[in-house]
């Protein structure tokens, strides 16, 4: 099959899936949809109701994804003038719907990941940072920040959950050299990616090449031993897509 007959597997919630199948179809670039994690607003617990009921008690708010900024706000999560903390946010996608949102971004880190964020964020020592972020967001960033001499509060908004389901016509595209290359948004979709597969065909997709956004995607394909991988140029959806034609 020719290459560009070859279709690139989405591998991002169902509702992420759709805005990069829109953005590829402009584009002529066939795509499969292949939900590997699906995301689900975290309970109202009192102490996140106080915290977002009392954002002026925090000097910083932190946003490290797009759906953390969505289910912030659908649990209530609003500026508040003058008394609303300064915010930080990870990646341009991040930063776009914190925008929409409502929120005037004070701080993004020069590369789009935690750990540019845990060193470059300033001021830290003796302030007090909410994040609100996945319930399966790993420790490394609330670790840095208090070592750094902040009070943090670490909140879940969301909940990631892996799919498992097996995606039989995703099987025979593999067995059939019909996938032209993966593409991954975050580390929970490559441990995703691989309940939705079975082992041989998980064989099959770790040969082909797997774009990732952002040096902790391309971390985790590396881990889960993808021998593939591409890191573009820019955490966007553009950038995909120049990927993908350098593949080509």
């Amino acid at each position: 099959m020719a290459s560009e007959n070859k279709q690139v597997v989405l591998t991002r919630s169902t509702a992420g899936n759709k805005t990069w199948a829109r953005y590829f179809a402009t584009h002529g670039i066939p795509i499969y949809n292949l939900s590997t994690i699906a995301t689900k607003r975290a309970p109202l617990t009192p102490e996140l109701n106080q915290a977002l009921n009392r954002l002026d008690q925090f000097d910083w708010l932190v946003f490290t994804s797009a759906a953390g900024v969505r289910h912030a706000q659908a649990l209530g999560a609003r500026p508040t003038g003058a008394s609303t903390p300064a915010v930080a946010v990870i990646g341009d996608h991040t930063a776009a719907a914190a925008r929409k949102a409502g929120w005037h971004i004070s701080f993004q880190p020069s590369r789009a990941n935690a750990a540019t964020l845990a060193k470059q964020l300033t001021p830290v020592e003796g302030k007090n940072i909410l994040l609100l972020r996945s319930g399966i967001a790993t420790p490394e960033l609330t670790a840095a920040l208090r070592g750094r001499g902040a009070t943090t509060t670490d909140l879940p908004v969301y909940q990631t959950k892996l799919r498992t389901e097996p995606d039989p016509a995703l099987s025979q595209l593999l067995e059939t050299s019909g996938i032209l290359c993966f593409t991954f948004a975050s580390p929970s979709a490559v441990r995703g990616l691989a309940r939705r597969l079975t082992p041989a065909d998980l064989a099959l997709a770790m040969n082909l090449p797997a774009i990732a956004i952002g040096p902790s995607v391309a971390e985790a394909l590396s881990q889960a031993g993808f021998a593939n991988i591409h890191l573009t140029a820019r955490p966007d959806v553009k950038a995909i897509r120049e990927t993908i034609h350098a593949i080509r």
